[in-house]
């Protein structure tokens, strides 16, 4: 990126603007906690440690700015267990973004993913995230995404899986994603697509109960209630 020099008429003022400032900066940051260089705390997980600069932690995290504050620094601390729920590698990816920008998430931690980066405080990260996950969206993968972004309240997501779902629902109703939900999920996404799929919401909560008879047929009634009140004016 270009820099811009300039320099007023009476050459009493000198603004210089380096637009690749920022970025070598963080990348020299980056270089600083992976060769572990001037850090100052350590967070441990399941007795595993990162090393972090407790600056540039509580830049990106309210979580960890409120944690650092006055009574922290004055305790001169510099080891942290994290008692939320957590994992070394998704903790370990967290601070990777922080310090680089960059992070990768496997599909099986997506849940707590979310959870922790909620407990973060990270809105953007989050924002940046949702936006990522919707570009994997199809109709193999929408009813586990929007379960997901129903749960960690990612609106926009949540928007377009119900989309896809509702668009491609006499496909995937009969799929291992459909049966394995618990009643909860289950509820939501019947109230998603009920109104347009009637038929296809019966043999739902038809094939969802025979998949584990004995202990979702107490369900029938609440599940069958609204969906045959609907089916009346059909």
């Amino acid at each position: 990126m270009e820099t811009k020099v300039n320099i007023d008429e009476d050459l009493t003022t000198l603004a210089i603007s380096n637009g690749d400032y920022p970025v070598d900066f963080v990348r020299k940051l980056a270089d600083l906690q992976k060769n572990k260089r001037l850090t100052d705390i350590t967070l441990r997980i399941d007795n595993e440690e990162i090393v972090a600069h407790k600056a540039i932690l509580a830049a990106a995290s309210p979580f960890f700015n409120n944690l650092f504050d006055d009574d922290f620094i004055k305790s001169k601390k510099n080891v942290v267990d994290l008692q939320h729920r957590t994992t070394p590698e998704i903790m370990s990816s967290i601070i990777d973004y922080i310090y680089s920008g960059k992070l990768t998430v496997k599909e099986k931690d997506l849940d707590l993913f979310f959870e922790n980066i909620d407990h973060l405080g990270m809105e953007n990260l989050k924002k940046k995230s949702g936006q990522a996950l919707s570009t994997l969206l199809n109709s193999t993968n929408c009813v586990q995404i929007f379960i997901l972004a129903d749960k960690h309240q990612l609106l926009d997501v949540r928007t377009k899986a119900a989309s896809t779902l509702s668009s491609n629902y006499s496909s995937i109703l009969n799929s291992t994603d459909i049966k394995t939900l618990s009643i909860e999920d289950l509820e939501v996404i019947l109230e998603i697509v009920h109104k347009s799929q009637v038929k296809n919401t019966l043999v739902t909560i038809i094939e969802w109960i025979k998949d584990d008879d004995s202990n979702r047929q107490q369900h029938m009634f609440s599940l069958t209630q609204k969906t045959t009140f609907d089916l009346t004016f059909v």
